[in-house]
């Protein structure tokens, strides 16, 4: 009997069985189907991994446009912290000077009473006499010496705005970013107005005390360095009020400073003309007349 020979279909139909396909034929397309699916997934992948990338790309441009700006808002902030110190630094100059002239005065109205205290100790054998002008005593020195110790209060309160408009400077940034042009024009006005009223008030104080009568002079001269108080203390009001107004350039805000250093010399001026000096050699010529006599 010869051997039986395997049958080739049976073979192929238990492989189409196993894989769970009825005919034979469509054993090899579903194993192509299966391939093309994981091609595809694949691609998707890499699709998605691209799309990451330029996510992250996206986001790091971002990063250094924004540490870009930083940078730069850092430099102009720097460059305000410089001007800010430029102007502290001025501002410190010009209260030291006022504190110095203050302080001279002071110094000097010290030294007027020693001299008075020494006087009086050297004539106390003419107590007499000097009951008999202590009305021209009064007027004289009494009043002179009042006048001086208010010039140096009034320079001591100048001082004190000067300090006080130091420390408002320290907030100039933030008033400067609230300024707008609109206020410009305003406080323009404000100045040129204050100014002009200042020295109309000055030349007219000055015309009163040349045209006074000798003894109208003490009243004069009080009346007078009120006024001089009041310009000064207007002075530095408009000072403070333009600053806090608008923002001045360089030159404007050079311009400013001009004026006001003008207006602050014609100050010396007048109290030049205010010669206390004179009252009291009169003073001294009125006793030395009593002595000889």
């Amino acid at each position: 009997m010869s051997p039986r020979r395997s049958n080739g279909n049976s073979t192929t139909k238990a492989k189409a069985a196993v894989l769970g396909v009825k005919e034979p034929g469509l054993v090899y397309p579903a194993v192509k189907t299966s391939a093309s699916g994981v091609s595809e997934v694949s691609k998707d992948e890499e699709r998605d991994a691209r799309f990451a990338d330029f996510g992250a790309t996206a986001q790091s441009l971002k990063d250094k446009a924004k540490i870009t700006m930083l940078e730069r808002r850092l430099k102009e902030m720097e460059e305000q912290l410089k001007e800010k110190d430029a102007r502290i630094a001025a501002l410190q100059g010009q209260v030291s000077e006022l504190e110095t002239t203050a302080n001279q005065q002071i110094r000097y109205v010290n030294q007027l009473h020693a001299d008075m205290e020494a006087s009086q100790m050297e004539s106390m054998g003419m107590r007499q006499t000097m009951e008999q002008v202590d009305g021209r005593w009064k007027e004289v020195v009494g009043d002179n010496v009042q006048l001086l110790i208010e010039n140096v209060a009034m320079k001591v309160e100048i001082s004190r705005l000067t300090r006080q408009f130091h420390d408002q400077e320290m907030d100039l940034n933030e008033l400067l970013l609230r300024a707008g042009r609109g206020n410009m024009a305003r406080a323009v006005h404000t100045i040129r107005f204050g100014i002009g009223h200042i020295h109309f008030v000055l030349s007219e104080a000055v015309r009163k005390f040349r045209s006074s009568s000798k003894l109208q002079l003490v009243r004069t001269m009080q009346s007078l360095v009120r006024q001089v108080e009041n310009a000064h203390t207007t002075v530095n009001r408009i000072a403070m009020l333009s600053w806090s107004l608008f923002p001045f350039t360089p030159a404007l805000e050079q311009r400013l400073i001009d004026t006001l250093g003008a207006f602050r010399d014609d100050i010396p001026a007048i109290e030049t003309q205010i010669d206390l000096q004179g009252e009291y050699a009169a003073f001294h010529a009125i006793n030395a007349s009593m002595d000889l006599e």
